[in-house]
């Protein structure tokens, strides 16, 4: 049976599901349309397999009893049909992750804690973030900044936006925050948008989840 933990935070509701199952166990799971079995067999990595898989199982169980459709927008994000909820997904290593919303646009991303994070730190954090962070190694905090504003990119759904240079964390003491009040800054074409910023580690990993203010 899967390992799934469930996470609250105010109306977003998130599920992380850690596969151990093989692919033929997760196809038991879940009945796919004719478009959505071409996307699965163009995957060639069964990781990837496992999950894309875990992701639309997750998205069933969490919709339960209702019926809606899990689709893509020309630029990848997910949505449902009839759109009964906002949705996000994510996935890393062996975790899978999905959040709904029934009332505001929401993005999710979760990622491995590891060394990585500190060679690509300077190409998506602003000059002001990284002389924020006191430990530059600190690798839990830097996956947060990491998890955050991809967060928030899905959120925005639109490719054309620099993680670097449009899309910021507003100052925050991570160990302590107010009320768990981390917000964050996408600058749109035409407009800011204010989102509010949820993080949780799970067992080694982090995820963020972030809504439109």
């Amino acid at each position: 049976m899967p390992v799934i933990r469930q996470f609250d935070f105010r109306e977003n509701h998130a599920r992380v599901w850690q596969i151990t199952e093989s692919c033929e166990t997760l196809l038991q799971e879940i009945r796919l349309r004719k478009d959505e079995k071409n996307i699965y067999r163009q995957f060639t990595n069964d990781k990837r397999k496992k999950q894309w898989l875990a992701c639309r199982i997750l998205v069933k169980q969490m919709l339960y009893p209702n019926d809606a459709s899990l689709k893509q927008d020309p630029h990848g994000k997910p949505f449902l049909s009839p759109p009964i909820h906002h949705l996000s997904l994510s996935h890393s290593g062996e975790m899978a992750v999905a959040v709904i919303n029934p009332e505001k646009a929401t993005g999710i991303d979760i990622e491995k804690i590891s060394d990585r994070i500190l060679r690509v730190k300077e190409r998506f954090m602003t000059r002001e973030e990284l002389s924020s962070v006191v430990n530059p190694t600190d690798t839990t905090l830097l996956s947060f900044y990491w998890c955050a504003k991809e967060a928030m990119y899905k959120l925005y759904g639109s490719p054309d936006i620099d993680f670097q240079k449009e899309i910021q964390i507003d100052p925050f003491d991570y160990l302590c925050p107010v009320n768990n009040h981390i917000t964050g800054r996408i600058h749109a074409p035409l407009k800011t948008i204010l989102c509010r910023l949820f993080y949780k580690e799970v067992d080694h990993y982090m995820m963020v989840v972030a809504n439109e203010e």
